[in-house]
């Protein structure tokens, strides 16, 4: 438990100090997991004087020691101040969300994300505006932050905003067939073909090219040798 001591003159109490001083004491305590705006209080930080800090997590994930005093009127880490007015928009709450599941461990998120070293580059992960510089404005409602190679994290020129559709296509599972020069995952070239996705992948673990993996006509497997 943190605990905050405040000194304060107050002429009802009357108490005098050996200094002739009045004053007054008010306790607060902080508990771990109390809020200020963007900040969770987790534990008393350490210090080298006098003062007492509190060591908190802020929603985009990082870390960072308050001094106590400064706490109430502090709402972030520093990252709200590049928001430009957009702390409140979806864009900003995707970028909290995105550092949390790379780099905050109790999210249930992060073992998919960070627990597997997909992390948020440095010039994303304490800012904000540099984010949305370069991903913009959420299209629509139907859009979600979404990593064009899924084996690289959140980094300049792999993320977009993508609808569930389009993310179910970049699945790290999903089969990509290349034929006669277009690549489609195998779920497109079974809608397109009129094939089941099943047959597909039938023919091609015997050995089908792509072309007779797709063909209509198809061909039957070669037979085991005896």
């Amino acid at each position: 438990m943190a605990e905050t001591t405040i000194h304060r003159r107050n002429a009802a109490s009357r108490g005098r100090t050996k200094a002739g001083r009045f004053t007054s004491q008010i306790t607060a305590r902080y508990d771990a997991g109390v809020r200020f705006g963007a900040l969770t209080v987790i534990r008393d930080a350490p210090t080298s004087g006098p003062r007492r800090a509190l060591e908190c997590r802020c929603d985009c994930g990082a870390i960072k020691v308050i001094m106590y005093s400064n706490l109430a009127r502090q709402k972030s880490c520093g990252c709200l101040r590049g928001t430009h007015g957009l702390a409140k928009t979806p864009e900003y709450t995707a970028w909290v969300n995105m550092n949390r599941r790379c780099h905050y461990p109790p999210d249930p998120s992060y073992w998919r994300y960070g627990g597997r070293g997909i992390i948020v580059c440095d010039e994303w992960r304490h800012n904000f505006a540099a984010f949305y510089s370069e991903i913009g404005p959420r299209p629509s409602a139907l859009h979600s932050l979404d990593r064009i190679d899924n084996n690289r994290g959140y980094e300049s020129r792999n993320v977009r905003w993508a609808t569930d559709a389009e993310q179910k296509r970049n699945m790290r599972k999903n089969v990509w067939l290349t034929h006669e020069g277009r690549t489609m995952v195998l779920r497109d070239w079974a809608t397109e073909t009129g094939l089941k996705q099943m047959t597909i992948r039938s023919r091609l673990r015997v050995g089908m090219s792509a072309g007779e993996a797709l063909s209509r006509k198809g061909r039957r497997p070669p037979a085991p040798p005896r």
